[in-house]
């Protein structure tokens, strides 16, 4: 199963360690259950958009998304 999300246009600056927030955030949202901890059948992809896409831009202290990602 993939789950794909549209992300609206930011409105302050994502830093570039965002994926250890993101990690933390999923998590939470998860939360306590009886798989926590174990083997992770899972991951979690980079923001398209990035710095390689036209609609992202590395600016000073992380990059911005416009028109989303």
């Amino acid at each position: 199963m993939r789950l794909h999300f549209t992300l609206s246009p930011n409105t302050e600056t994502v830093p570039f360690g965002y994926q250890r927030l993101l990690t933390g955030t999923f998590h939470k949202l998860l939360g306590e259950n009886a798989v926590h901890d174990a083997i992770s059948l899972y991951s979690l992809s980079w923001l398209h958009g990035g710095v390689t896409m036209r609609n992202g831009k590395k600016i000073e202290g992380g990059l911005d998304f416009p028109q989303g990602a």
